[in-house]
């Protein structure tokens, strides 16, 4: 079966530059109807400190899938509206979750697509959505796509004092979005906030960092008026990490931490914690850092083998992959850790833990590892119910590609196999029962952002050649 991205929109009759008019709906051939996904009872007894994973939940499959029909002429277009997602990670705890968001309840439609040349999106690089656009960014710029049509809007931003160097978006305030980066000339930390029409409204030099670490963007995360960075300082040979006021620009707080460039380089943060990790970090020294928010004072430190980890936040915990050896010992699960104490809660274990992180609501915990997706309650470690497409495209468990909690609905990219093209899929969050899927024609599918009823995804067509990526919006 052809899964190429080109040979598809070449049936089409379009091109990968050109928005395609009107709503094609993909319609599978049985998919949706014939799944039978099911729950598992949950272990109130569960001790929370022991492995959660020994009662296993009953696993729902899917049909396999020969590959999608096109249909439905709609003329329905995205709009634009008051819903944003904020963050590549959905906010910033990390969650990936818009928990109040309605999305499409069944299949929707597909609006347009365009190409996205030389902006093949590497992990940690997925889109931010405003209120016109939909915002992507490789290693060093980022461009604007509308969302009615995802025709360029704006390419790249400048500041007063030069162009932003290694530009990260790091969260939107009062409808601006927030960018973290170098100055072009000085080598200063700076913020800047850009508007709509992608214009720099204003800009602040946070940090003065002659000795910046080239090699590592600066993190960092927005809540409420303060913007929390991490720094690696390879002049002064340490970490700092430091809180900014932005409506009134300055300093609240600045804290050396480590004291070594540790390169921390992912952060999860809310109004009482900041949790940051790294998988550079110095030889004997910590990797997961836990610090208060209100004045920046460590609480705790350790070193855990995470690979990649991205610290998930809930109101209680910190959640981190686990691969390796820990305290002598190899082990493979995922953890749940006290955010002030970092005492464990409990523990998941799973062979070939998700390698950079989970997803996160009020109520449960979401991780992908081979191919099998498990609810997870997040009180207790115990599973609740387990998905598993075992003859059909898998699931995805990387940063960009895991689940995006909706109110009742789970959003899943994955990538192809041999049986079926790549998919987006929709579960009811309560039961992991399949709610419609779609196939799309490329090698992988990255996390669908639920924007205003519209979703929005990055499609990868990877070959020995090169990778082209293309950005399509579905609507219902």
């Amino acid at each position: 079966m052809d899964r190429t991205r080109r040979r598809l929109l070449a049936a089409l009759g379009i091109t990968g530059g050109g928005a395609l008019g009107g709503c094609l709906r993909l319609t599978d051939t049985g998919e949706g109807s014939s799944s039978t996904e099911s729950t598992a009872t949950r272990s109130p007894d569960r001790s929370t400190a022991g492995t959660a994973a020994a009662t296993e939940p009953e696993t729902g499959t899917e049909s396999p899938n020969d590959g999608a029909t096109i249909s439905c002429t709609a003329d329905a277009q995205p709009p634009t509206g008051a819903e944003r997602f904020t963050h590549p990670f959905g906010d910033s705890r990390n969650s990936f979750a818009v928990p109040e968001r309605k999305v499409p309840e069944e299949q929707p439609c597909l609006a347009w697509t365009q190409s996205l040349p030389g902006q093949a999106n590497r992990v940690f690089t997925g889109p931010v959505v405003t209120g016109q656009h939909v915002v992507l960014y490789p290693t060093r710029r980022f461009r604007a796509r509308r969302r009615t049509d995802g025709m360029v809007a704006w390419d790249g931003v400048e500041t007063p004092a030069g162009a932003v160097r290694r530009p990260r978006p790091i969260g939107m305030s009062d409808g601006n979005l927030l960018v973290s980066g170098q100055n072009g000339r000085t080598e200063d930390l700076e913020l800047v906030a850009v508007d709509d029409t992608g214009s720099a409204v204003r800009s602040e030099v946070v940090y003065e960092a002659s000795g910046l670490n080239d090699a590592h963007v600066p993190t960092g995360r927005v809540v409420d008026d303060r913007v929390y960075l991490v720094i690696s300082d390879s002049a002064n040979d340490e970490t700092r990490v430091l809180a900014y006021d932005w409506p009134e620009g300055t300093v609240v707080w600045e804290k050396p931490i480590g004291g070594v460039d540790l390169r921390l380089e992912d952060m999860g943060a809310d109004t009482d914690s900041i949790v940051i990790t790294s998988d550079e970090t110095v030889e004997g020294n910590d990797n997961v850092w836990a610090l208060a928010s209100d004045d920046g004072s460590v609480r705790w430190s350790t070193r855990l083998p995470i690979g990649e980890a991205v610290p998930v936040l809930d109101d209680s915990h910190v959640y981190l992959p686990i691969d390796g050896y820990d305290s002598d010992s190899f082990t493979n699960q995922v953890r749940a850790m006290s955010k002030a104490t970092g005492d464990v809660a409990w523990r998941f274990e799973v062979q070939n833990p998700p390698r950079t992180g989970v997803s996160v609501d009020d109520e449960r915990v979401y991780l992908v590892a081979d191919n099998e997706l498990y609810a997870i309650d997040s009180d207790t470690g115990s599973p609740e119910w387990r998905f598993s497409p075992e003859t059909d495209s898998r699931i995805r468990g990387d940063a960009n590609g895991l689940p995006i909690v909706c109110l009742n609905t789970l959003l899943l990219g994955s990538a192809f196999s041999d049986e079926a093209p790549a998919r987006v899929r929709a579960l009811n969050k309560d039961t992991g029962e399949l709610r419609w899927s779609f196939g799309v024609d490329g090698t992988s599918v990255q996390s669908p952002i639920p924007v205003d009823g519209a979703l929005y995804t990055v499609v990868e067509d990877r070959s020995e050649e090169d990778t082209q990526a293309v950005l399509y919006s579905f609507y219902r």
